[in-house]
Protein backbone atom coordinates (compact mmCIF):
# COMPACT_ATOMS: atom_id res chain seq x y z
CA UNK A 1 0.00 0.00 0.00
CA UNK A 2 0.98 3.63 -0.26
CA UNK A 3 1.38 3.86 3.53
CA UNK A 4 3.81 0.91 3.48
CA UNK A 5 5.98 2.71 0.91
CA UNK A 6 6.07 5.86 3.04
CA UNK A 7 7.24 3.88 6.07
CA UNK A 8 9.87 1.80 4.25
CA UNK A 9 12.80 4.20 4.64
CA UNK A 10 12.40 5.49 8.20
CA UNK A 11 15.59 6.57 9.96
CA UNK A 12 16.71 7.83 13.35
CA UNK A 13 17.05 11.60 13.06
CA UNK A 14 18.38 12.36 16.53
CA UNK A 15 18.82 10.78 19.96
CA UNK A 16 18.02 12.61 23.18
CA UNK A 17 19.65 10.48 25.87
CA UNK A 18 18.54 12.77 28.71
CA UNK A 19 14.91 12.15 27.68
CA UNK A 20 15.49 8.51 26.63
CA UNK A 21 13.82 9.42 23.33
CA UNK A 22 14.59 9.14 19.63
CA UNK A 23 13.24 11.30 16.82
CA UNK A 24 12.34 9.28 13.71
CA UNK A 25 11.87 10.54 10.16
CA UNK A 26 8.18 9.73 9.76
CA UNK A 27 5.16 11.48 11.19
CA UNK A 28 1.42 11.92 10.95
CA UNK A 29 1.57 12.70 7.23
CA UNK A 30 3.09 9.25 6.65
CA UNK A 31 0.43 7.57 8.78
CA UNK A 32 2.42 7.24 11.99
CA UNK A 33 0.42 7.43 15.22
CA UNK A 34 1.18 6.96 18.95
CA UNK A 35 1.51 3.33 19.95
CA UNK A 36 3.21 2.15 16.76
CA UNK A 37 6.46 0.22 17.27
CA UNK A 38 9.53 0.59 15.07
CA UNK A 39 12.39 -1.92 15.24
CA UNK A 40 16.10 -1.47 14.47
CA UNK A 41 17.54 -3.39 11.53
CA UNK A 42 19.21 -5.91 13.86
CA UNK A 43 16.02 -6.33 15.92
CA UNK A 44 17.73 -5.36 19.19
CA UNK A 45 15.91 -2.06 19.75
CA UNK A 46 12.14 -1.56 19.72
CA UNK A 47 10.89 2.03 19.80
CA UNK A 48 7.30 2.90 20.74
CA UNK A 49 5.95 6.13 19.26
CA UNK A 50 4.73 8.53 21.95
CA UNK A 51 4.11 11.66 19.95
CA UNK A 52 3.81 12.61 16.29
CA UNK A 53 4.21 15.83 14.35
CA UNK A 54 3.62 16.26 10.64
CA UNK A 55 6.96 14.83 9.45
CA UNK A 56 8.67 13.44 12.58
CA UNK A 57 7.78 11.38 15.63
CA UNK A 58 9.21 10.92 19.10
CA UNK A 59 9.68 7.35 20.30
CA UNK A 60 11.03 5.70 23.45
CA UNK A 61 12.77 2.34 23.72
CA UNK A 62 10.59 -0.50 25.03
CA UNK A 63 13.30 -3.08 24.30
CA UNK A 64 17.03 -2.46 24.04
CA UNK A 65 18.81 0.85 24.49
CA UNK A 66 19.29 4.09 22.59
CA UNK A 67 23.04 3.44 23.00
CA UNK A 68 22.72 0.79 20.27
CA UNK A 69 21.50 3.38 17.72
CA UNK A 70 23.12 6.26 15.86
CA UNK A 71 21.53 9.05 13.81
CA UNK A 72 20.86 7.63 10.36
CA UNK A 73 20.11 4.12 11.63
CA UNK A 74 17.26 2.49 9.74
CA UNK A 75 14.15 1.37 11.64
CA UNK A 76 11.12 -0.44 10.27
CA UNK A 77 7.53 -0.68 11.35
CA UNK A 78 6.86 -3.81 13.37
CA UNK A 79 3.87 -5.64 11.99
CA UNK A 80 2.46 -8.54 13.94
CA UNK A 81 0.17 -10.91 12.16
CA UNK A 82 -2.39 -12.34 14.54
CA UNK A 83 -3.88 -15.67 13.52
CA UNK A 84 -7.30 -15.14 12.01
CA UNK A 85 -9.95 -17.48 13.26
CA UNK A 86 -11.76 -19.14 10.39
CA UNK A 87 -15.51 -19.24 10.72
CA UNK A 88 -17.87 -21.47 8.91
CA UNK A 89 -20.38 -19.26 7.16
CA UNK A 90 -21.81 -22.08 5.08
CA UNK A 91 -22.36 -25.58 6.31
Amino acid sequence: TNEDRLLRDVRIMSLKYELDMAAISAGALQGVFPGMTFVSADGKVHLRVLETRAMISGAVPVKGSLNELVPGSAVHLQIRQAPVEKKEFLK
